[in-house]
């Protein structure tokens, strides 16, 4: 098994050199070796250029023989004896790629998923009139349109946005949630939320149910508290005490229930001093307090400190539950609105017969993820021995996904595999890209035996 080449490399450092140079090396092995050849980048653009490097350079050393880059390193392979012999087998190879151009596979990560999910069309019951949709700005529109036409007759969803409004008015934010409804649909294009929803429609009862529990939750602990509270304000006023005149240590230890816990709800903003309460009644008074103020004290602390104690213990045993019970609570409106979206987003792909762009990696992750890949090569007509990846920065954990099984495929039968990145030119995390996976991501996968970095 061969090792997976890594190159972490800055701007202006030479990996279109490199790209270009092992492109050549591995094309030089045989007239046809091309075909075999798969390297892909990220743009249009930038994919034309390296196409277009390649045939030049290839020019270059058919027309300048020795004195043409790449020459040097090309020889030192060991393939030919003579000049006149390399030269005339990059006149093969540029001809060969001119002849059959459509086997030039040099291009983007996207049209090579393309050329996948067609070659599957039928396996994934999709038609194969099919088209991609890049526009999701558009897609977003329509289906928020879509959204707004339901309102009028769909009892569940007023209920919802309702809701959904409501909280944000009691969040102190803007209860117009056009806008908000926009950017939520931007969601459900993520990779992270189509590796969780797959077209799974989650049913409002389903989460209704879970709705009720989790505001169960939020009210039994607040319950609770204020059961406390309530506890330790009757001592006080049994007791004919005011916090404020008993120093500035007592008037804090009880601030946190009077004030904190029964009005503010803010459980968990522990001063220091409160949390000294817990080791003896000599942290609830100052040094310098009077003998009655420390006698007054001393005859309510039998009473109070087991509510003190008695709070600590509950707020370590349920304050994670409530707190993420909350939070949830907060945002579940926001979710139960992008699943009603997700679901009308499975019905427009199919009315429009579209995948969108989103879909793809997804598509082909499954794809992948259940086949050898010698019989993903059989489907679409075309093995590949080498694959090489540009600006891999911005390779999405998905896309990731896709390329590892083949590559892996491909250095198990001693070819040459190469990706070349640097993380500080990452631009693509929009789209799911993920330049952790230069970082450290891809040589974990591979496995530190069967890859190497280099510079």
């Amino acid at each position: 098994m061969s090792k997976l080449q890594i190159y972490k490399a800055s701007a202006g450092s030479g990996k279109t050199y490199l790209l270009t140079l092992n492109y050549l090396k591995t094309a030089f092995k045989a007239p046809d070796r091309f075909t075999k050849i798969l390297a892909v980048t990220f743009t249009n653009k930038a994919a034309e250029e390296m196409k277009t490097r390649i045939l030049e350079k290839l020019d270059e050393l058919i027309k300048k023989g020795k004195n043409a880059d790449y020459f040097k390193e090309i020889k030192q392979s060991g393939q030919y004896k003579t000049d006149n012999e390399l030269i005339k087998n990059a006149e093969t190879i540029r001809d060969n790629i001119l002849h059959d151009y459509s086997a030039f596979n040099v291009g983007t990560i996207d049209s090579f998923v393309q050329k996948v999910i067609r070659a599957f069309a039928f396996e994934m019951n999709l038609n194969s009139s099919y088209e991609i949709e890049f526009d999701t700005d558009k897609v977003t529109e329509d289906l928020t349109n879509k959204l707004y036409e339901k309102i009028s007759f769909d009892r569940d969803l007023q209920k919802w946005l309702l809701q959904y409004a409501q909280n944000k008015t009691e969040n102190n934010k803007n209860w117009d949630f056009k806008n908000e409804i926009k950017n939520l649909t931007s969601e459900i294009f993520k990779e992270q939320f189509l590796e969780l929803y797959k077209n799974r429609k989650i049913e409002k009862k389903e989460m209704n149910d879970f709705l009720k529990t989790l505001y169960k939750i939020k009210n039994n602990f607040e319950s609770k508290m204020s059961e406390l509270a309530a506890k330790y304000k009757k001592i006080l006023e049994d007791a004919a005490m005011n916090p404020g005149t008993y120093g500035m240590k007592f008037k804090i230890i009880s601030n946190h229930f009077l004030v904190k816990t029964a009005i503010k709800k803010e459980y968990d903003n522990f001063t220091a001093t409160f949390i000294k309460a817990r080791d003896g009644i000599e942290n609830w008074y100052a040094k310098s307090a009077s003998a009655q103020i420390i006698n007054d004290i001393k005859n309510t602390y039998e009473k109070l400190y087991p509510l003190i104690e008695t709070y600590f213990k509950y707020f370590e045993a349920e304050s994670e539950n409530y707190y993420t019970a909350t939070e949830i609570i907060k945002q579940f409106h926001a979710f139960g609105i992008i699943n009603d979206m997700a679901a009308e987003l499975s019905e427009y792909r199919s009315e429009n017969n579209i995948l969108l762009i989103s879909d793809t990696n997804l598509l082909l992750k499954e794809i992948i993820g259940n086949n050898d890949a010698p019989f993903i090569y059989e489907k679409t007509g075309t093995g590949f021995y080498n694959i090489f990846i540009d600006e891999f920065q911005d390779t999405s954990n998905f896309q990731w996904a896709n390329f590892k099984p083949l590559i892996t495929n491909s250095l198990s039968q001693g070819y040459t595999n190469l990706i070349v990145g640097d993380i500080k030119q990452s631009v693509y995390r929009w789209r799911g890209g993920d330049w952790k996976l230069l970082l450290q991501g891809v040589k974990q996968d591979i496995g530190k035996e069967f890859s190497e970095e280099k510079t």
